[in-house]
């Protein structure tokens, strides 16, 4: 009879042997498995975190993953998109699990209480980010996935079904807070002697980033009313409004932070969201040419670089010209204006020489006229002198080739008015 001890392996070691060919047959390639000590939480040796497939294949590797009572799987791009979503108790756990039936197959797995859904995403990949409910868990974190809990109780399967693969938007969060999609890139400081229930991420937000957050609750979160079914308005008043205050990258942003910013309000799913906000701000930049403006100052807009066409918008609505008429007073400093169009030098601080430089070219086009300096407390006066030609009573445009694509289209709205419904291609029309 067999028993595995006539070729040199134990009863445990052979039945370790079987348990890890069954993990990667069940999770799929590619996925990095970690050795860890019975009974603990996460890995204890050095580099895990940047563990390979590749490196993980090696004999001596595998001889020591074989060795360890538990192991754990290190989650995020490392594993080609798996992730694991950590419920804290066994309510939120059914919770998460009834608003997303799809999740009741994928792989489930339980400690002592609470329980991980395993996920293999596509697309966008959030951070890594500890919540109220539980843990988002992606790149630099692991899970135990079989072994001994600290308590004692072993690890074991709810669902030994493969991971469900689906984009992010497609998971529903039924809690106070989910986890945020727009922060991707998160330096992990992770002690070696902390486990997967431990890491917290260190956020490195971007320059622009920084800049947009301020902007964001200066310009949008103070107005901002969620409620279920206002999402679209919100959406469509708050864009309408940003695309000729900041950059359209900016604005991009400032569209998704409206909906990250109260996701557990929103009925809609995040690819819409943000499918709309492309859409919306794509259409604004054509129209804004080719309808606000004409003839010279059309020409001179379109020999302006992106960033001083920005700068030209953000004037523009600023001085808020009568018509065709310009010499429209309005005043704006250095640092606000590189805030708004996401420019940095290398401290990280808003690069006011640059933003400067910028005025003094729409100073030299004939566009703006540099009145009072200003000082530390004070921005500087200009004045709009240029006389624009074009449409500039602002209305939502329903073009022919919108009709055929069931798609208004967006023009700068006038300071005491907003435009309403936005119809996009692709979705059905309904209240958000």
């Amino acid at each position: 009879m067999f028993t595995g001890t006539r070729f040199g392996m134990t009863n445990q070691v052979r039945k370790a042997v079987d348990t890890i060919a069954e993990l990667y047959e069940l999770l799929g390639r590619p996925s990095v498995l970690l050795p860890i000590r019975k009974g603990k939480k996460g890995p204890n040796f050095k580099g895990w975190n940047g563990m390979t497939c590749d490196k993980s294949q090696s004999v001596d590797y595998q001889k020591r993953l074989r060795s360890h009572a538990n192991t754990g799987v290190l989650l995020g791009e490392a594993s080609g998109g798996l992730c694991s979503v950590d419920l804290d108790d066994d309510l939120s756990l059914e919770r998460f699990l009834k608003s997303n039936s799809l999740l009741r197959r994928s792989l489930i797995t339980k400690g002592k209480r609470g329980g991980n859904v395993w996920i293999r995403l596509k697309g966008p990949i959030p951070r890594t980010q500890k919540l109220s409910w539980g843990e988002w868990r992606a790149d630099g974190a692991q899970t135990v996935i079989r072994g001994f809990h600290p308590e004692g109780m072993e690890y074991r399967f709810l669902s030994k079904g493969k991971p469900v693969e689906l984009r992010f938007s497609g998971i529903k969060f039924p809690f106070e807070n989910a986890p945020n999609l727009t922060q991707r890139n998160a330096t992990l400081e992770v002690p070696h002697n902390i486990g997967c229930y431990a890491i917290e991420p260190k956020e490195e937000r971007t320059k622009g980033e920084r800049f947009e957050e301020e902007l964001y609750e200066k310009l949008v979160g103070r107005h901002l009313k969620p409620n279920p079914n206002s999402r679209n308005a919100n959406l469509v008043k708050s864009l309408s409004f940003l695309f000729y205050q900041v950059s359209p990258s900016a604005a991009l942003s400032m569209g998704m932070m409206i909906y990250d910013k109260h996701a557990n309000v929103w009925k809609d799913t995040r690819d819409r969201h943000e499918y709309e906000c492309r859409h919306l701000i794509d259409s604004m930049t054509l129209e804004y040419t080719d309808r606000q403006l004409s003839g010279k100052s059309k020409e001179l807009y379109l020999s302006l670089s992106e960033k001083e066409r920005v700068a030209f918008r953000i004037c523009r609505s600023l001085a808020k010209p009568s018509g065709r008429r310009g010499n429209s007073k309005f005043f704006l400093s250095s640092p606000e204006l590189a805030k708004r169009i996401g420019i940095a030098n290398r401290m990280g601080e808003a690069d006011r020489k640059a933003a400067y430089r910028i005025l003094q070219k729409l100073r030299s086009k004939g566009v703006i006229r540099e009145g009072k300096k200003g000082n530390r407390k004070s921005a500087n006066e200009y004045r709009w002198i240029l006389k624009v030609t074009g449409n500039s009573e602002s209305k939502p445009v329903f073009s022919e080739k919108a009709k055929n694509r069931f798609c208004y289209l967006l023009v700068e709205p006038t300071p005491k008015r907003s435009s309403g419904i936005v119809l996009l291609p692709e979705f059905e029309i309904g209240v958000a």
